[in-house]
Order: structure tokens, then C-alpha cells, then sequence
């Protein structure tokens, strides 16, 4: 009985001692700083999750978004996503426009205006995309640029201002919503 006991008691140690073994300590800071991020994941300066670089010859794109112009600067330690900019192809998935990428983005839909319509006054759904053939312009009077399959419902009234032939507008993708842009 006495050996039965101890042999039981031997036996508990070692399953509480073995589950309370000391794991590796790791520094996530050390971790994220010897990965390099692939095209499409996000980079991070002084973050202890994300890699601080991309890899090889690609670039981090920050989410500026182009309005006319290229005043806005990259915000500092903001997430950028890696991207193949200088590819030919301007890539709006992974963020490039004509600010962080012109010499993909020179003639692409990063260029697409969609403020100051002058006067249009159709309503954009903003749904996601990934191309212009993705959005249409629907409703009663096709005033709503929306997802080209859904087919947005509206009342059915017209109004000069719903007119995109006479305002120059169309409905697409850009940056990655349905939106009427110039």
C-alpha cells in the first residue's frame, strides 16, 4: 500500500512538474523586424506585430487617396501595404495612386475625380470593388452608382441633376468603391 501511494505521488509530481515547464521567451520585437512583408500584407514602422519592411524591391503604399492633387504626405508609422509600384500596372488593391505610384498611375482610374461634380447630384453606394465593370448606374432614373448585380431601388423621379452626360460623370470603381467620378 505504502509503495502504491508513493509510486501515485511520484507519478502526479511528474505530471504537474511537466506541465509547468518554462517555454522560450519570444520578442515579438526581434520577430517582426527580421520578416519582410510580400506583396499585398501590411507593413508597420515601430510595431511589435507587423513587419517594418517589405520585401525585395517592393513599396509601401499608405491609403492617401488622390483628390486633385499630391499635398498629403504618408503619416508617419501609419500601416502601408507592400506593392509592386514601378510594374506597369497601377494597383489599387494594393493601394497605389497617383501620389504614391504616378509611374503606374499616370492614366488609371487613380485620377478619377469624385468631388466637386459640379452640381451632380447622384448618390454613390461606395460598395466594394475591384472593377469598373463591377459598378452601374441604377435606380429608377440611374442616379445611384452601385454594385452593377444588385440593382439598388429608388424612387422614380428625374432631375436635371441626375443627368451624367450633361455633368460628365461615371459611375466606377475607384479605390476600391462604386462611385461617380469625372
Amino acid at each position: 500500500m505504502k509503495k502504491t501511494f508513493l509510486l501515485s505521488a511520484f507519478i502526479i509530481s511528474l505530471f504537474i512538474l511537466s506541465s509547468c515547464t518554462q517555454k522560450p521567451i519570444i520578442n515579438n520585437n526581434q520577430a517582426s523586424n527580421d520578416v519582410c512583408a510580400k506583396e499585398g500584407e501590411q507593413t508597420r514602422l515601430n510595431d511589435d506585430f507587423l513587419p517594418a519592411t517589405c520585401c525585395g524591391s517592393l513599396k509601401p503604399m499608405y491609403n492617401i487617396g488622390y483628390n486633385g492633387d499630391c499635398k498629403a504626405s504618408n503619416p508617419p508609422g501609419d500601416i502601408g501595404v507592400c506593392s509592386n509600384c514601378g510594374n506597369g500596372v497601377c494597383d489599387v488593391k494594393n493601394k497605389e495612386d497617383k501620389c504614391n505610384c504616378a509611374i503606374d498611375c499616370q492614366d488609371n482610374k487613380a485620377e478619377k475625380i469624385t468631388t466637386n461634380l459640379n452640381g451632380f447630384c447622384g448618390r454613390s453606394t461606395k460598395a466594394k470593388c475591384q472593377t469598373d465593370a463591377d459598378c452601374a448606374a441604377t435606380g429608377c432614373s440611374g442616379q445611384i452608382c452601385g454594385l452593377a448585380n444588385n440593382g439598388e431601388v429608388s424612387t422614380c423621379e428625374w432631375t436635371d441633376c441626375y443627368d451624367q452626360t450633361k455633368y460628365g460623370v461615371s459611375c466606377g470603381c475607384v479605390a476600391e468603391e462604386c462611385q461617380w467620378y469625372k
